[in-house]
């Protein structure tokens, strides 16, 4: 199909997607409660992998390690007399 035809075809395909929510079906199979209570508990689960993933790691550590050693260290000084490269 081509011409205009195709177009009005595209446009009621579209609509009929944007008018079909499909979690208005499975608000009448589980309650809306259960479902904020599934979204919280995968935050919380993947929070808790990635501590866990971290943990196992060592990544944690070295981060914590690598923090102490910054703080204990000077900072650096620079000349005020050079210039950058770029001017």
């Amino acid at each position: 199909m081509h011409g205009p035809g195709r177009r009005l075809l595209r446009l009621s395909l579209e609509n009929r997607m944007l008018a079909n929510n499909p979690f208005n079906e499975l608000a009448g199979i589980i309650s809306p409660g259960v479902m904020k209570a599934y979204v919280v508990l995968m935050i919380l689960l993947v929070i808790g992998g990635t501590l866990l993933d971290m943990r196992h790691k060592q990544s944690a550590k070295y981060f914590f390690e690598n923090s102490k050693k910054a703080q204990k260290t000077p900072n650096a000084k620079l000349a005020a007399a050079r210039k950058p490269v770029w001017q």
